[in-house]
């Protein structure tokens, strides 16, 4: 088992390469919610804006915009922020976030029952 001080020892070693992995990831992150928030109606560029892109998620699943503030304790963060974006995409069919089924895939077969152009809502939507 490794010590503390030669786990400090490796991150000193690698810690550009570790720079590089977390910015590429941060990245990868800031464009996977540009898109989320075009399809869901959002201005899409609060997707690539950091700490807003943040409150924009906590306002869509109607959780107060200081828990932001969470996100700057280390480890709540690295749990807290793919919750949260989970929790975005699970409630997708709320009245903020409308969705729409336009294919249905079953029987080995995928079948087109709406136009992609065309808006369709789910049943039991108000």
């Amino acid at each position: 088992m490794l010590t503390i001080i030669e786990i400090l020892k490796l991150i000193e070693k690698n810690f550009i390469l570790i720079g590089i992995v977390l910015l590429v990831s941060y990245i990868l992150y800031s464009v996977a919610l540009y898109y989320l928030f075009e399809k869901i109606g959002v201005n899409k560029n609060k997707g690539l804006i950091p700490v807003l892109n943040l409150i924009t998620l906590l306002d869509l699943i109607d959780i107060p915009k200081w828990m932001v503030l969470l996100y700057l304790i280390p480890y709540v963060n690295i749990i807290g922020i793919p919750f949260m974006t989970l929790v975005v995409a699970l409630n997708l069919k709320n009245n903020k976030c409308s969705g729409s089924a336009h294919y249905f895939v079953g029987d080995g077969e995928i079948r087109q029952v709406i136009n992609d152009n065309d808006i369709a809502w789910h049943v039991g939507n108000p």
